[in-house]
């Protein structure tokens, strides 16, 4: 129970670094976080907006690298996804994955996600623990941080090199995606974190 207490105070840090836009912005497959601790990343076709990412606190908005003006091939499911690193030592999932989707299923787990903090705005909310990562969907009608995104929301937790890492994941509302394709997204995108994050990195130039 304590260490379950201990994972709520932390989803307190998982919706932090709101965006105003992802457009015009300098795009890169990859972004160096706390001076090059941690490395952002996100799935195939996916870039890092530098612009709105804020690299020493551990915060990173990812879009399409095409609707951030770098040529290639699109994506099937356009989606909005922030990344937000805790601090050193928060580090709660791996072995505690059950008792962590449990304390999201639980009373206070709508308050813990909710945008605003208000467990009403809360809806249609699940929670899985596989391993190592934990995936929760749910709607939230809190007005969202950033403009012309779905009120389904896609969040996926993990454990790197001590920090407990969020993963926020929304489509657009001129194209919103299934359960199952934004469930995909985040765990592609988890994927890719923990391989970014599989060999020391260089600091961030």
């Amino acid at each position: 129970m304590r260490r379950a207490l201990m994972m709520a105070s932390a989803l307190a840090l998982s919706g932090c670094g709101g965006i105003a836009s992802l457009s015009g912005g300098s795009a890169t497959p990859s972004l160096a976080m706390f001076g090059g601790d941690m490395i952002a990343a996100g799935p195939p076709n996916y870039c890092v907006d530098r612009r709105v990412s804020r690299g020493r606190a551990g915060f990173a908005a990812l879009a399409p690298c095409q609707m951030l003006g770098v040529e290639g091939p699109g994506v099937p499911a356009a989606s909005i996804i922030t990344v937000q690193a805790g601090a050193p030592d928060t580090a709660t999932i791996l072995g505690a994955e059950t008792a962590f989707a449990s304390v999201l299923k639980g009373g206070s787990g709508a308050a813990l996600l909710s945008g605003s903090g208000d467990p009403a705005t809360v809806s249609r909310l699940e929670a899985k623990a596989g391993k190592g990562v934990v995936t929760t969907v749910f709607e939230d009608s809190t007005p969202p941080p950033f403009p012309q995104v779905d009120s389904t929301v896609w969040r996926g937790f993990v454990d790197i090199k001590g920090r407990l890492v969020t993963v926020s994941l929304r489509s657009l509302t001129a194209a919103p995606i299934s359960r199952a394709v934004g469930e995909a997204l985040v765990i592609q995108t988890l994927s890719a974190l923990v391989a970014a994050n599989a060999a020391p990195q260089a600091p961030d130039a």
